[in-house]
């Protein structure tokens, strides 16, 4: 967790902009070391602040007393400081107390947690599936995409209304990101989502959002799912799901996690990326994977 922490920013867009951004502002701060320096980072440009993280900035800077932070989706207390979810709080003293170690992981991550990612994904047990541990939802979808890029196929169709930083981690992760219908207005376009999805490049990656799509949260039904499922075994898509509300969106893990079930049963052999950070409040633990079906 710990270390963890210390990479969260770094993680968060698997870009160099907050490293850009922190050795800018050491500069800054440090003229007389700064003259003493080659000119090998005078050309580094300040990247813009992160649109989320950026308003949370100028809130905690804003003087005003009156105020409320609905820039970042988290459990807060009256005070407006994370609340602790009594489930969490009390692992968090059981690992205490149980003597943890700090000893060196496997490079996949802890064998316990990551056989427990897959089990509450897939509700049973599975042998033919591979999972690791990953920093948090956007390091599993870095991991996920950059490994998929090397070997399986570089492009990744995404819905063309999705989490901002999907675009980011699929730059960075040298993918070719393209487009499909997702919304029209605020409601599901699915004729022009299926259209799309009709003409992409056969064998392709597609990126669907498990539950409550972010940020719209609108969901295609239990029939569309079926619908989206049968093409893609036509199509021979490689599904991978982002799941960062597992939960959230009907207040059923098992049913927010049927779409993944569904594709699982019917023979598509679906990744998914999950985050941990909003249902368990684990927002600076980066707790998260990447599970893969084999």
């Amino acid at each position: 967790a710990t270390a963890g922490r210390c990479a969260r920013a770094r993680i968060r867009a698997q870009s160099p902009a907050p490293l850009l951004t922190a050795i800018a502002a050491a500069r800054h701060e440090t003229p007389s070391m700064a003259a003493m320096a080659t000119a090998r980072f005078d050309a580094l440009q300040v990247p813009p602040k992160d649109p989320i993280l950026g308003v949370k900035e100028e809130f905690l800077n804003d003087a005003a007393t009156a105020k409320i932070n609905l820039s970042v989706g988290a459990y807060r207390t009256d005070d407006g400081t994370p609340w602790v979810l009594p489930p969490v709080a009390e692992a968090r003293k059981r690992l205490i107390q149980g003597g943890l170690e700090h000893e060196y992981l496997p490079s996949t991550g802890l064998k316990s947690y990551c056989d427990r990612v897959d089990l509450l994904l897939r509700g049973t047990s599975c042998d033919a599936s591979a999972t690791v541990q990953g920093l948090s939802g956007t390091g599993g979808l870095r991991l996920c995409f950059e490994f998929l890029r090397r070997h399986h196929a570089p492009t990744v169709y995404v819905p063309a209304v999705t989490w901002s930083n999907h675009w980011n981690v699929l730059r960075d992760a040298g993918c070719d990101a393209r487009k499909y219908t997702y919304l029209d207005g605020i409601k599901l376009d699915w004729p022009k989502l299926i259209k799309d999805l009709e003409h992409a490049d056969e064998g392709a990656v597609i990126l669907l959002h498990l539950c409550a799509h972010n940020p719209s949260g609108v969901d295609p039904s239990s029939e569309q799912w079926r619908e989206l499922c049968e093409l893609c075994k036509r199509k021979r898509f490689l599904p991978v799901f982002d799941s960062a509300y597992l939960g959230f969106a009907s207040g059923d893990v098992d049913r927010d996690a049927a779409p993944f079930r569904l594709f699982c049963e019917s023979g598509l052999q679906p990744w998914a990326c999950v985050s941990f950070s909003k249902n368990f409040g684990l927002y600076s633990e980066r707790a998260g994977a990447v599970v893969a079906s084999c």
